[in-house]
C-alpha cells in the first residue's frame, strides 16, 4: 500500500494557478482545502438552485437566521 491515490496529487500547473487565485505560495494542505471548499460550494449552490426559494415559506426557514 505504498501507492498513493490519485486524488492526492495537485499537478504543478493547478498549484500554480491556485497560488496565483490566493496571492501567495501554498502547502499542498492548502491547496486541497481551496479544492474541497470549491467543490462543497459548488454542492451547495446547485442544491439551492433546484429548490427555488418559493417552495420554502419564510415561516419554514431557522428562527436563528432572523
Amino acid at each position: 500500500m505504498d501507492e498513493r491515490p490519485e486524488y492526492s496529487e495537485i499537478s504543478p500547473q493547478e498549484m500554480r494557478d491556485l497560488e496565483s487565485e490566493f496571492g501567495r505560495p501554498l502547502t499542498r494542505e492548502k491547496a486541497f482545502w481551496l479544492i474541497r471548499q470549491r467543490i462543497n460550494r459548488g454542492a451547495v449552490e446547485r442544491m439551492l438552485n433546484e429548490r427555488p426559494e418559493e417552495e420554502h415559506p419564510p415561516a419554514a426557514r431557522s428562527k436563528r437566521a432572523a
